[in-house]
């Protein structure tokens, strides 16, 4: 069963949503996710210490750490872009624990969305001199739509059940 989110981890998940936002954009446009983003989530997660706790705070930190080694093999076997490395162990840290299974489930219906939603954009856009990156012929799939897609997902949905 999915928990209701407080109102505290539902606005401090809502604050890195424009972070996502950007993220999105910018695996779309350029296929490259900026440096920049990442450390501001970063930095955005180090000023919820006073909000959250150090508890849910720490626990937190230390689910990014580990999906940072995670995301750094993927990486290391080319799996997995560099900004996507980086981004995706950020996004965790504004997941909270309660809602790490639901986050797990949305993450992976983005995926297949965005995968299908690339696939469908590109029969129709596709273009040699695309000025979007992700729309060229040949073209990785851009992970940070999804990345970017899914912990809003995951507020959405726990926002709409603890308010029913």
């Amino acid at each position: 069963m999915i928990q209701p989110i407080t109102d505290l981890h539902f606005f401090v998940a809502l604050a890195f949503v424009p972070v996502l936002l950007a993220t999105g954009l910018s695996d779309l446009r350029e296929m490259r996710i900026p440096n920049r983003l990442s450390w501001i989530g970063v930095a955005l997660f180090a000023a919820t210490l006073p909000l959250l706790g150090f508890d849910e705070w720490a626990i937190r930190a230390l689910a990014g750490l580990v999906t940072l080694a995670i995301c750094f093999a993927l990486f290391a076997m080319g799996w997995l872009g560099g900004g996507d490395a980086k981004i995706l162990p950020v996004t965790i840290l504004f997941v909270p624990l309660s809602h790490m299974e639901l986050y797990m489930f949305s993450f992976s219906a983005c995926m297949i969305l965005g995968m299908v939603g690339i696939w469908g954009a590109r029969r129709v856009f596709a273009h040699p001199e695309a000025t979007w990156v992700s729309m060229k012929p040949g073209a990785a799939f851009p992970m940070g739509i999804s990345i970017a897609a899914s912990l809003p997902a995951v507020l959405a949905i726990a926002w709409v059940l603890s308010r029913g």
